[in-house]
């Protein structure tokens, strides 16, 4: 073999070598689902992207709401059987987290609505909450690409007053204010 020959097989195996070394992670990384409503994230789907005006949106970021991959109950109790004010809940988009603590700070142990959604586990998250009533709305909205709702009605974790507290039906979007004892559906969801 001449000379030039082989400076060009070790420049070649050179260049080979280096470049396969410097590959960029990305490149390696498989392809993800671009995230939208629907799409399969973080041990549920995701049901709503936040937007601008809503609370918590951060421009150029995608924040939002992950429903719970199915429902956790298609009957439970909003309440741990005592009727007490919980006072501390509220409607707005973003309130579902900070509801649930209070409902569960006051109602303790026990089968109930927020609790349930406190106590679920999914995909490795365990920060899961009753939504609140504009949450709840939210996933009304986009109930046909989240999938696995029925056409019942659903509690959120906004209460209207000591025997009452919001819940929204499925099959019309109305909500309404019901008994705290009544048994209803839950879904969970949780902040990204």
């Amino acid at each position: 073999m001449k000379k030039t020959q082989i400076y060009l097989i070790v420049l070649l195996s050179s260049f080979i070598f280096i470049n396969s070394c410097s590959k960029d992670k990305t490149e390696t990384q498989p392809n993800t689902k671009p995230l939208d409503i629907g799409v399969d994230y973080q041990g549920g789907k995701i049901a709503y992207i936040l937007q601008p005006g809503d609370p918590g949106y951060i421009s150029g970021q995608i924040h939002g709401l992950i429903a719970s991959p199915g429902n956790l109950s298609t009957g439970v109790r909003w309440h741990n059987t005592t009727y007490i004010i919980i006072g501390d809940t509220a409607t707005a988009l973003g309130a579902g987290m900070a509801n649930t603590n209070a409902i569960v700070n006051s109602q303790g142990a026990g089968s109930y609505a927020a609790k349930l959604c406190y106590d679920f586990v999914s995909g490795g998250y365990s920060d899961w909450y009753l939504p609140s009533k504009n949450e709840l709305n939210k996933l009304y909205l986009n109930k046909t690409a989240i999938g696995g709702f029925s056409a019942f009605n659903y509690w959120s974790s906004s209460e209207s007053d000591v025997n009452n507290a919001k819940y929204q039906i499925f099959s019309n979007g109305s909500q309404l204010k019901y008994d705290k004892n009544i048994p209803l559906y839950v879904r969970a969801v949780r902040s990204f």
